[in-house]
């Protein structure tokens, strides 16, 4: 309002200038509180950051450590079990027993296997 700029007809010239001194204060005290909590904020979220980009290397070492490691620790389980031959007889699947033989195969390149397919003449070649 005009008001708040222009002294008042019944303001003394000290007075109205005091006034503008006292509001201007006020302001720029409104102004310091507001910065320094954004400030504040902002310090808030580069900590986060610093403790999230932090945490991220320690998954990505303690990740490459396992990754490392686990294939030894694969290595000598395939070790043990091809050694231990009763662990090896419980993990194997059960055995069926022998089915009848197929037709004989024929050694032949040239002629055809009954089993292949004839090729289909494309529409291009006629």
């Amino acid at each position: 309002m005009a008001s708040d700029i222009l002294p008042s007809p019944d303001e003394t010239r000290p007075a109205y200038l005091r006034r503008q001194i006292t509001e201007r204060a006020e302001r720029l005290e409104d102004h310091r509180r507001q910065r320094n909590a954004k400030v504040e904020q902002m310090a808030l979220a580069h900590c986060a950051m610093k403790n999230l980009v932090g945490g991220l290397i320690l998954v990505a070492v303690l990740g490459t450590y396992l990754a490392v490691t686990a294939k030894n620790q694969d290595e000598n389980l395939l070790r043990t079990l091809k050694q231990d031959r009763v662990l090896y007889e419980m993990r194997r699947d059960p055995q069926s027993t022998k089915g009848d033989p197929g037709p004989p195969g024929n050694l032949d390149p040239k002629q055809p296997s009954p089993l292949q397919r004839t090729p289909i003449p494309s529409p291009i070649e006629r």
